[in-house]
């Protein structure tokens, strides 16, 4: 069986970010439907990578590759940066996947893990990813419970298509 490469290109998808829209991609297309329609084809349930467009951006300086968590950008060869915003108003500074500096808005500024982020990403001279989420619903939530949030495993993409 020849393994063979697709892409799902998914329109009018409206979001805050880059991590929101392939999200809601997800949700709008039925792969396994959609690979498998009067045909001997199986959806292997797995995804490569993402790629984001925006809207207007005809240039495509705002276009991002990400890995297959969703939430990775690809082609980064050292470092990664995101500065998670909770809607209860905490913030974290995670880098390469470990948190590095949080604030919890009850206790301390969270201008200063904000500042920091900015400060970092000029001096690593990366981008930073800000991600929008809502906090983990159990009352007792820590930090690693936000990491799994955000990096949580998603629809992975590979598709095997058979003769």
């Amino acid at each position: 069986m020849p393994l063979v490469g697709l892409n799902v290109n998914v329109f009018n998808v409206e979001a805050a970010n880059h991590l929101q829209a392939i999200e809601k991609a997800e949700e709008m297309v039925d792969l396994d439907a959609l690979l498998t329609r009067g045909t001997s084809q199986e959806f292997a349930e797995d995804i490569d990578c993402y790629c984001v467009d925006e809207v207007g951006d005809e240039e495509f300086t705002n276009t991002r590759w990400y890995e297959k968590d969703g939430v990775t950008p690809m082609g980064q060869p050292s470092h990664y940066l995101n500065l998670v915003k909770l809607t209860s108003g905490d913030v974290g500074l995670i880098l390469d996947g470990k948190f590095v500096l949080t604030a919890d808005p009850n206790f301390e500024p969270t201008k200063q893990v904000t500042q920091a982020s900015s400060n970092l990403a000029a001096i690593l001279g990366i981008e930073l990813n800000i991600i929008e989420i809502d906090p983990p619903s159990n009352d007792d939530w820590n930090w690693d419970d936000v990491l799994i949030l955000i990096y949580k495993p998603v629809l992975e993409q590979k598709f095997l298509l058979s003769n």
